[in-house]
């Protein structure tokens, strides 16, 4: 087997290529080949494209001039057509369809009844799935050999939805064009290909290749493809507000780039509870109601829900039982209507959130092993990992609302239903990711009321009744913090809170060690290797960000030895003040007059 010059290069749009055949100028695709020697315009054959994930129909999907793109013409075994709604974020236009399908988990690809003689192969992707790099990982076999080793699209792409292409020559002998795929981790994928001719059986001239130049961005971008991005306004930075009512045009989720996409209609659903089992999908509604999710592999994608709190005061819109094992929620809108406790409560393990769109709720995100790993009668504990691996990207977090304002079932004498309003709660887990979310965590103005208890009526805690010397954010518009993490019902052990805009809340961070008891915390659970990193913490709401700074406690307080703290210490890198850049990553910020937010 003979193999020629092989060339891989990133791409972060279609870009026409010239071809140059004899003085013929012929467009083809992403690579300037220039052919020399005597070569017959007669047996000369242009490129030829495929699109891979949808029904081989006969359709077509033209995406440039010249580009014509085939749903037929090849054969595919293995795996099954995916259709996306994620926006591919490196390209505009109609190839944006191109890359919102794929084939997923196929293993070989043929293009049957082509001439013998030499072939430039290009494959074309878009992970659409994966949070982070090593999670879909392939090789790839052109005639039997290996022509491209572990790709993993998300990394050489640079991210998530960003398209990648890979080149490569193969020699065919026997009229078949034959290509592996094979899985080292996670799921193939391919969403198009492309195959030129190089020089066929019967040509006479040689065909050297001249690579094309670097890649440059397109107009108005900076960077180096694919990683081509969108200068952000210096205002988002040195303008206090600007970045909040800005947010999209600053790179941050919104409320225009998160929930179902414009693009996408919904039907008027059923209202009431759903209730799904073993790979379920429930897509394209909008109704009220709440969701509970039972089963496991379960997909909820294009959808707004309102719940209100009916037949259950409190309870989660979205719940994830603890039998309940991965489970995707991408692109959906959740209204609590100011009378729900929580938009997606996590019991079970493995839960990725992708473009919510989450208010009118006390809670955004809540999950724990509910003490799962504790003995219950000298039984071994039912779920050693519930709470675990949990991923919560590009979603937006706002106008949250303590559920007893609004609710007059309700009647909950304390000034918080559960202690915390919070963007992010975790009482136990391991495996988390969250990042580049956005988190605007003050009470939404106008949208809720004090509702009047009745006289003698018990708190929530009779034993315990509601403090009085605790500070109250609420009294100040804000909630309680964007990301309350601690161990009170389990470790939790090994998180990324990264790349994520912050703005109120009392402290707006934890990493609380408090188990058994915050009096007490040593021995019980941990909290292990909890990092923050990359983080803008905005004070455009006061000037300590939250009410009283971004960390709870700093190790220089009572309670020791961990101060209520991370087990290990903090992992802070890399997190500023959005509007001065100013690092605080050892410290909270300081008031006008020069003292330390505490």
């Amino acid at each position: 087997m003979e193999f020629g010059l092989q060339l891989k290069q990133k791409f972060n749009a279609f870009k026409p290529l010239q071809v140059l055949v004899v003085g013929i100028v012929v467009m083809l695709g992403f690579v300037t080949l220039h052919f020399s020697g005597a070569i017959s315009k007669t047996t000369f054959y242009p490129t030829q494209r495929y699109d891979v994930g949808v029904a081989q129909d006969g359709t077509q999907l033209q995406t440039a001039k010249d580009a014509v793109w085939q749903s037929t013409g090849y054969a595919v075994y293995g795996g099954t057509n995916v259709k996306y709604t994620d926006d591919i974020l490196n390209i505009t236009g109609s190839p944006q369809l191109l890359y919102q399908t794929q084939r997923k988990s196929l293993n070989t690809l043929k293009v049957p009844n082509i001439k013998n003689g030499s072939y430039r192969v290009g494959l074309y992707f878009a992970d659409t799935e994966s949070n982070g790099n090593g999670q879909r990982v392939m090789d790839i076999y052109a005639e039997a050999h290996r022509v491209v080793q572990d790709l993993d699209v998300h990394r050489a792409a640079g991210g998530a939805d960003k398209i990648y292409g890979t080149h490569f020559d193969v020699i065919v002998k026997d009229g078949t064009l034959t290509i592996g795929f094979k899985a080292i981790k996670g799921a193939t994928m391919l969403s198009a290909f492309e195959v030129t001719p190089l020089k066929l059986d019967g040509q006479t001239g040689t065909v050297p290749v001249t690579p094309l130049p670097a890649p440059t961005c397109p107009g108005g971008q900076t960077g180096t493809p694919p990683n081509c991005v969108t200068p952000i306004s210096p205002a988002c930075t040195a303008t206090a507000g600007y970045a909040w009512n800005n947010l999209e045009a600053c790179g941050w989720p919104g409320a225009a780039n998160t929930g179902v996409p414009a693009s996408v209609s919904l039907v008027n659903g059923q209202n009431g509870d759903r209730v799904l089992g073993d790979n379920a999908v429930l897509s394209g509604e909008n109704f009220t109601g709440r969701i509970i999710i039972n089963g496991s592999n379960v997909v909820i994608r294009n959808l707004k829900l309102t719940y209100d709190g009916t037949g259950n005061a409190g309870y989660p819109a979205i719940m994830m039982a603890a039998t309940s094992r991965n489970v995707t929620i991408e692109n959906v809108e959740i209204n609590g209507d100011g009378k729900v406790h929580i938009c997606v409560k996590a019991n079970g393990i493995g839960l990725t959130i992708k473009k919510l769109n989450c208010y009118g709720v006390e809670d955004g995100i809540s999950a724990a092993d509910n003490a799962a790993r504790v003995s219950v009668n000298g039984q071994p504990p039912s779920c050693a990992d519930c709470g675990s691996n949990i991923t919560v990207t590009d979603s937006y977090f706002h106008d949250f609302i303590p559920k007893e304002f609004n609710n007059p079932k309700v009647t909950d004498q304390c000034s918080r239903s559960n202690g915390h309003v919070d963007g992010f709660q975790l009482h136990g887990g391991n495996n988390l990711n969250v990042s580049h979310n956005t988190f605007k965590m003050v009470l939404a103005k106008g949208k809720y009321k004090v509702v009047t208890k009745p006289a003698g009526f018990q708190p929530y805690n009779a034993t315990q009744p509601c403090p009085t010397d605790d500070r109250n954010p609420f009294v100040d518009g804000f909630a309680n913090s964007a990301f309350f993490i601690n161990d009170s019902q389990g470790d939790v052990l090994n998180g990324t809170i990264s790349d994520n805009l912050v703005g109120g809340g009392g402290f707006a961070a934890y990493a609380q060690d408090r188990s058994p008891s915050v009096e007490n915390p040593v021995g019980g659970f941990s909290v292990k290797n909890v990092v923050y990193s990359d983080n803008k913490f905005s004070t455009a709401f006061g000037e300590c960000v939250g009410a009283y700074g971004i960390w709870y406690r700093l190790a220089s307080g009572s309670r020791p030895p961990y101060y209520e703290g991370p087990t290990d210490g903090w992992h802070r890198t890399g997190n500023v003040i959005l509007e001065t850049g100013a690092n605080v990553d050892n410290a909270n910020p300081s008031h006008a007059n020069g003292s330390v937010c505490r």
